[in-house]
Parts: C-alpha cells; structure tokens; sequence
C-alpha cells in the first residue's frame, strides 16, 4: 500500500520547507544518512534558543525557518540552515497562553515561492518575504473573518496549492489568495481541530481532509463545499494528528482512548469504515505509513500511559507495541527517526515483525513534543523551550 496524493504546489524535492516535509507525510527522501553514533550520539554542529512553543521546522534555500514566544511576543524566526546565525527575525505581540501545557506557538511556517507564512494561536497570519522578513500582507483570522480560535489557539500550518493558501479554521477550513491574502472561500465560524489540511485526489478530482473537533471532513479544494462528514468525536474536541490518504482510504486517529481508523472514500460519498485499532492511538504526533504499515504512538502526552506500535494498514492488526515509548517521529529510508518526549534522538528499523532499536542518544534536556527533521545528513530538533540543536549524522 503505498501512501499518494496530489502534491502539485511543492516547491523543491529535497527541502523540507513545510510541516511534515515536501509531501506533508513525515516522510524524507534521504537514505544515506548514519546511525553508528559514538556513545555520546552523533556530533552537535550548533544550537539556538527560539522561544516557547512546539512549531516544528522548515527549511528551504540553506535557510531554517520556525517559531517561538518569549515574554508575550511571538518571533518567527530565519537562520543560517548550515550554522544557525540569526538571518532575520519577525516579531509581534502575542500571549503565551500556557493551558494545562506550557503555551507558545503551535503552528509551523510554510515556505514557497520566495514568501513565507506563519500563523499563531490567537489568529495573526503573516506573509514574510522569505529574504528579508518583511511583511508583504498580514490579517487576523479572528477579527477579518470571524472565526473564533479552539481552546487551545489555532494550530494549522498553511498549505500552498497553486494560487491557494489553505488552513484549518472554523468548520472546514478557509481559502485565501497567497500572493495577497484575498479571501477565496470561507467555511465560517466553528470548531476546528489542531491538524493541519491534508490535500488528496479522488476519482480526478482536489480536495481536502480537514479535522474538525468533532469529525474529519472531505472539502473541495476550490469551491470549500463540504462534500462528506466521518464522526471522530474526542474528550475536548482535541483532535491533532494529520491524517494520511492512501489508495482511496483515509487513516484517521486521535488521543483520549479515541485510537485509529482506516475508512474508504469510495467515489467521495460518505466514507465507509474498514477498520478500528484501540492499540495506536496519537495524542499530538501523527503517524507515518510504510511498507504497508503504520507506525505511531499512543497515550497523552502529559499522562504517563501509552507507547509506540506497528499496525498493518490492510487489517488493522497491532503488530507490535512497545510500552513507555512516545514522543514524534520521520521515515527516512528504510529506518525511524524518533524524538521521544523526554528529548532522545531514537533510530528504529522498519520491520512489522518486530521492533529493532538501531541508535539512542539524547538529544536536548526537557519535553519535546516536535518530530525531528532530516535534511542533508543533518538531524535538527527542538524541545518546548524552544531549544534547538542540529546534529551532524553524515556516513563515517
């Protein structure tokens, strides 16, 4: 089962300049990279500090570009990819917002065309020139299109499709025109999930996953007409991992007890469940399919229940699980790369028949929720401080 969708927009194969990566599934297209770690772990190139929050990375052109709060400002932050040197930074105000968690941003910047686009948890949404941070447009999602935020601030990275600007907010999302931030299309007030918009093709045709907090929807990319509705209903309408379309399915799964499942789309009626798993059920961090398989966690990521299975995607059936093991992870080439939340870089064969722990090292100090990123041998991670570090995993 091989994981397809429609990827026209990406802007460069072998970047990784958007959340998840070019084709927004957590997968990287390195293989050659090393996991025979000296006992320390792979050497550190450099580190930076960028503030609160759990926004990943994204990196385009040598640049490394990711978000961060301090002292009730948000930074959207450009550095040297190679060394970490300060490019530029943008800065508004912005509350911290701690909420049964630390607080601070969420989202992730998107890259593309030379523009860059960031959008915090209260609603402000840039459009930065990606060489010198300047705003090229700005809006509020709030205030300009009155959409109010989820309990804990909007969360969607933006999606780039030809001249659209894609998020999810509301009940099913908003379009705006990238270039100027006209609106295209808007869903209206409602309760958004924390995932971000998932594009997939379907008998010919562009839509949208978009998960609300309290069902998945299938959306018309162009029109935002609502074209089906699944139920997914989680505690606090919590509902944050992205989901992954594949051969005509979707893969859906949440925290609080919710697990995952796989349903048919058919010809873009009504989705038709296939399957249910109790066992793999992601709180934060989505999962990753390979191989026929998927691989994910399970348990909240502030209890200390939980842990990190396989599940063949055709069945349903828990290949195997792995108690006390969570955090987030990437598939590059045939092996994982895990960042636990305790800030441990982890190395895992793909194998369905079992699990095989490759390398361990640690990483940084406190809680990361972010999944690492894999570019050019190079690993970098962030904990929900904020700290930052880049790891040299070129082969010996």
């Amino acid at each position: 089962m091989l994981a397809v969708g429609w990827c026209a927009g990406v802007e460069s194969v072998g970047e990784w300049p958007q959340f998840r990566g070019p084709t927004r599934d957590g997968i990287s297209t390195e293989t050659a990279w090393s996991h025979a770690w000296p006992p320390e772990g792979p050497k550190r190139m450099w580190g930076a500090k960028l503030g609160n929050g759990f926004s990943s990375l994204s990196i385009s052109g040598g640049r490394l570009y990711s978000m961060g709060n301090a002292e009730d400002q948000d930074s959207v932050w450009c550095l040297d990819a190679l060394t970490g040197a300060v490019i530029w930074r943008h800065r508004y105000a912005c509350k911290l917002d701690p909420k049964y968690y630390p607080g601070g941003t969420s989202s992730t910047p998107t890259v593309f065309a030379g523009a860059v686009y960031s959008l915090s948890k209260a609603g402000q949404l840039f459009c930065l020139d990606a060489t010198t941070g300047a705003v090229r447009w700005a809006k509020n999602i709030t205030a300009d299109f009155g959409i109010k935020p989820p309990t804990w601030g909007f969360a969607s990275s933006a999606l780039i499709r030809d001249h659209l600007l894609l998020l999810n907010v509301g009940k099913a999302g908003v379009a705006l025109d990238r270039d100027t931030g006209a609106v295209v299309w808007n869903s209206g007030d409602g309760a958004c999930g924390y995932a971000s918009p998932v594009p997939y093709t379907l008998a010919g045709k562009n839509y949208l996953a978009l998960f609300g907090g309290d069902a998945m929807r299938g959306v018309d990319l162009e029109s935002g007409v609502i074209r089906w509705t699944y139920g997914w209903k989680t505690e606090f309408g919590e509902n944050s991992p992205d989901p992954i379309f594949t051969d005509g399915k979707l893969f859906i799964t949440s925290g609080h007890g919710a697990g995952s499942a796989l349903v048919d789309l058919g010809t873009g009626g009504d989705p038709t469940l296939l399957w249910h798993n109790s066992d793999l059920g992601n709180h934060i961090a989505a999962s990753v399919l390979t191989r026929g398989h998927f691989y994910g966690f399970t348990g909240r990521v502030n209890h200390d229940d939980g842990g990190f299975g396989c599940v063949d995607a055709a069945t349903g059936v828990t290949n195997w699980y792995i108690p006390n093991m969570r955090g987030s992870l990437i598939l590059a080439g045939d092996r994982l790369l895990v960042l636990t939340l305790q800030s441990e870089l982890v190395v895992v064969a793909v194998d369905p028949a079992a699990f095989r722990e490759l390398a361990r090292a640690q990483a940084l100090g406190g809680v990361s929720w972010t999944a690492p990123v894999l570019l050019q041998n190079r690993v970098y991670v962030r904990n929900g401080k904020g700290e930052m570090a880049c790891f040299d995993v070129s082969p010996p």
